[in-house]
């Protein structure tokens, strides 16, 4: 019964961590093209990566 306790908590946590590196090498990309492709929209004041990902391929770029 412990060892079934354990490892239903311990996979989740697993998928926890994975994800949570993904999301943050995604970020990082995300960074890096968005400072690169939508400069301008990064410089205007709370345009971060996400949104000006969003906007430049909402505007078709």
């Amino acid at each position: 019964m412990l060892r079934t306790l354990a490892t239903s908590v311990r996979l989740p946590a697993k998928r926890y961590l994975a994800l949570a590196e993904e999301l943050a090498t995604l970020s990082t990309m995300l960074e890096r093209l968005t400072k690169t492709d939508a400069k301008r929209l990064r410089e205007r004041f709370g345009v971060g990566p996400q949104m000006a990902a969003v906007l430049e391929r909402a505007h078709g770029a």
